[in-house]
Formats: C-alpha cells, structure tokens, sequence
C-alpha cells in the first residue's frame, strides 16, 4: 500500500472519529504533559488529529511541530509524512509524541527506527489496550494487549509502561540509542 493509498483509506473509515477533538482523555493528556520535560522541548506530534493535544503542548510552553498523512492541515509547523517514513533530520527532536497513532501504522519495526532516528530523548505513546481483531471499523493494523508488549517493539532503550483510562502509555528513552556507534 502506498501512502497515498494509506491517505485514501484511512479518510475512507474516519466517519463520525474524525468528528471528536481527541481519542486521548484528560488524564493521558496530563501524564504525556508531566512526561514531556521543561517548557521549551521541541516536540514533534506525530498524527495531531484536530489539533487538542498540539493546542496544549503549545500552551505550556514547548515548540511543537506536527506531522500529518493529511495534506493541507492549518496547524502550524506541520510536516505531511508517516510513522514508517519520517522527513526529518536525525536527532531533530528532543521528544516524539503519539497519541492513539501507533496502531495505525502499516509496519511497526520502521515505525519504531524512524522515531527513534528522530528523536533525542524520549518517545510518549498512548495506544488502546486491545485484543486481535480480524477487522475493526477504526482502522487499527495492530493490537497491544499490554505494556511489556508495545514495548517489546522497541529496538533498544529503556521502557516504562503504565495504563491510564484502560489505555496503554509508554516512556520510550531514546538518549542513549546510536550512541555507542560514536564512541568507536
């Protein structure tokens, strides 16, 4: 599937969710605020939706940019790409954040390397805690029935997991990746 093709059907099944400000509750959106650092981070959001969590990264201070499968979105410093295909330099980011995202991604090992390639520190994720289903009307490609399993896909660094409103969040520190390449 290309991402074109990727774009089309993810529009196709958007129905009454592209309606809702966010699939992140309060309580999530407070744990990715506490977990992201200082104000002045800069932040990429990966697949911002309607812009809530944007708004208050923002709001507390961080330089935020946004990356979208979707052209023409009115969000500032936004960039179109994917999770699997991130254009941007290596280490451009001090924190990535997805919320509700990663299940959507149509392949999780290139996923999991471009996020860490792009970030500096750390990775926040909140996904569904799920089972398998063979279809679901919100196009989700993959399925997480718990913490140690997200985390299972990351290639190095450190983890921690915690489940906030029967959602899964994971810290994903990234600071140390790569590093032992450049101290040869």
């Amino acid at each position: 599937m290309t991402d074109q093709e990727f774009v089309v059907a993810n529009a196709a099944v958007a129905g009454a969710y592209a309606l809702r400000d966010s699939d992140t509750t309060p309580a999530q959106m407070d744990w990715i605020l506490r977990n992201i650092g200082e104000p002045g981070r800069k932040v990429l959001e990966i697949g911002p939706g309607a812009g809530a969590m944007t708004t208050k990264l923002r709001g507390s201070g961080h330089d935020v940019w946004t990356l979208d499968i979707y052209p023409g979105s009115t969000i500032l410093q936004r960039v179109q790409g994917t999770v699997e295909r991130i254009p941007l330099p290596d280490k451009s980011f001090d924190v990535i954040v997805l919320a509700h995202v990663i299940e959507h991604s149509r392949s999780l090992t290139k996923a999991f390397l471009e996020m860490e390639r792009v970030a500096r520190e750390r990775v926040l994720i909140v996904t569904p805690r799920q089972r398998f289903f063979r279809w679901t009307f919100d196009y989700h490609l993959h399925f997480f029935y718990s913490g140690d399993h997200l985390a299972s896909h990351a290639p190095s660094g450190q983890t921690t997991a915690r489940e906030i409103d029967g959602d899964i969040c994971l810290i994903w520190d990234v600071s140390e990746c790569g590093r032992e390449a450049l101290s040869v």
